[in-house]
């Protein structure tokens, strides 16, 4: 964590550091000390904390109860597909064990009950509370006409809460079958091979009716599954952060309809809080502010990312009207955005006049991402090759270089005066192709496994050379003997004593 200092408090701590590096000269050389963890030439540093400002969407389609969209209409509502986790991302998925989520003290929400599940679990926050409970042994349905972009012509029957699960060696696809078989109330046959089987919650467990409920009051909708994700992963950080909240569209409702709307409208207070230390008080406000966010509208997230990046650049204006807060303290403080979205950006909500513009409120932030190529394959000497852009994208075009260049400054003592001087040395410059740089990576895997082969070799030529010890060990004998025989030969011709 990097430490500074107000700047005013830099100047003025200027000549105390120089008569105490004079006063305590001699002692300097007495005995080693500890490098030290902040500037020495500061009083008191300030921690700088970063600013995180979460920025979530609430539009109409965050009610949902599948994913993807395309749930709803390709494998449809009276599918077997929409009451499985196979083919339904969002449905029950009985392999997954579902959190009970954080409150800001750091508690959990109630585990609901399997026969009075909270319909909305965090009914509680909202400005007209919802305390709607649904029996689940019994009453269970589910999609509703609140959980759906159209309201089904065919509704879900009441009846004991159940999912599907799919057995057998297809690939499941949400558009296809078996994911489009028609739910017949029980288990059937899938299309192309496999089965379908209906499980029925009241017979399992307790601990797995408990997950189900668990999964319908904070999982099963789009919006309550982020809260739930956002209140675990928020719940650990501390005040050594700031933290904010605002919605992809604060001024709804007050933007609608959309020709009542003007650059000099404010945001709702309600979907929108400012950024500041994650404290006790902050974090209730936060927690709460989270929580009691109602679906609707649409999601300008364009307009919604220019907001906040105009927010951290200190603008009030235009789009950033009713958020007068500056929250950058320091010129070297982190600031970042967290965005929650369920799919593609709208432009029908956003501000007239505005919509996604840059600092100066006027120009549109536009297309950052430079040209887009199709993703091709082509084969060469059994290599797969890809071309286009690649994945996630940059800045720029494919065939673009990037130059980076590392650099190191220097600060050393000077006694005649200038108590510092700066020289600046550049480590190196590199200049990488990427797209080359990606061929290279596969030539390189080829290199290693002729490598290989060649270790083989290696080991070949060490068993001829143990062939070779034993012939030299069957060779001892014969000069053995042969000394003996030199031996006899010259006592036969020694003259006698």
């Amino acid at each position: 964590m990097k430490y500074v200092e107000p700047l005013s408090t830099l100047r003025s701590a200027r000549t105390v550091a120089v008569v105490l590096a004079m006063s305590l000269g001699a002692a300097a050389q007495a005995a080693q000390t500890d490098i030290a963890s902040t500037p020495i030439i500061t009083t008191t540093a300030a921690l700088v904390k970063p600013n995180i400002m979460v920025l979530m969407d609430a539009s109409g389609s965050m009610a949902r109860t599948h994913m993807p969209d395309e749930v709803e209409t390709q494998t449809g509502t009276t599918s077997v597909g929409y009451k499985s986790s196979q083919c339904n991302a969002l449905y029950y998925n009985p392999s997954q064990q579902y959190f009970l989520p954080k409150r800001a003290d750091g508690t959990n929400f109630p585990v609901p009950s399997f026969t009075s599940a909270p319909y909305a679990g965090f009914g509680s926050y909202y400005l007209t509370p919802d305390l709607t409970t649904t029996d689940l042994s019994s009453n269970f349905v589910a999609y509703d006409a609140t959980t759906l972009e159209v309201a089904p012509p065919f509704p879900d029957t009441p009846q004991p809460a159940y999912y599907y699960v799919y057995t057998g060696a297809q690939t499941l696809n949400f558009a296809t079958a078996p994911c489009t078989d028609l739910d017949t109330g029980v288990s059937r046959g899938a299309t192309g091979g496999g089965n379908w089987t209906k499980v029925v919650v009241n017979g399992l467990t307790a601990a797995e009716k408990q997950n189900f409920a668990i999964w319908y009051s904070y999982y099963r909708t789009r919006i309550a599954m982020i809260k739930s994700a956002a209140s675990l992963a928020f719940t650990p950080l501390t005040d050594s952060f700031r933290v904010g909240f605002i919605t992809v569209n604060p001024k709804y409702p007050n933007n609608v309809p959309i020709t009542s709307d003007s650059l000099s409208a404010p945001i709702n207070p309600d979907k929108y809080l400012r950024i500041a230390d994650f404290d006790s008080t902050q974090r209730n406000l936060w927690f709460d502010k989270l929580f009691s966010q109602k679906t609707g509208g649409t999601s300008p997230a364009r307009e919604g990312l220019a907001r906040v990046g105009r927010h951290y650049a200190g603008k009030t204006d235009g789009i950033n009207t009713g958020m007068p807060e500056d929250p950058v303290q320091y010129s070297c403080q982190q600031n970042f955005t967290i965005m929650t979205t369920d799919g593609y950006w709208n432009d029908n909500a956003e501000t007239v006049g505005a919509g996604p513009v840059k600092i100066d409120g006027v120009t549109k932030v536009g297309q950052q991402d430079g040209n887009l190529d199709a993703m091709t394959t082509n084969t060469d000497a059994g290599i797969v090759n890809f071309n286009g852009t690649p994945r996630p994208i940059w800045d720029g075009v494919p065939d673009g270089k990037r130059v980076r260049t590392n650099k190191s400054n220097a600060y050393r003592y000077s006694p005649c005066g200038v108590y510092f001087y700066k020289t600046e040395e550049q480590v190196n410059r590199a200049t990488s192709q990427i797209t080359a740089a990606t061929s290279q990576t596969t030539q390189s895997t080829t290199q290693s496994l002729q490598s290989t082969a060649q270790m083989r070799l290696t080991s070949l030529q060490t068993l001829q050379s143990s062939t070779q010890m034993s012939m030299s060990t069957v060779q001892e004998p014969l000069v053995t003997l042969s000394l003996r025989m030199a031996t006899a030969v010259k006592d036969s011709f020694s003259p006698a004593v």
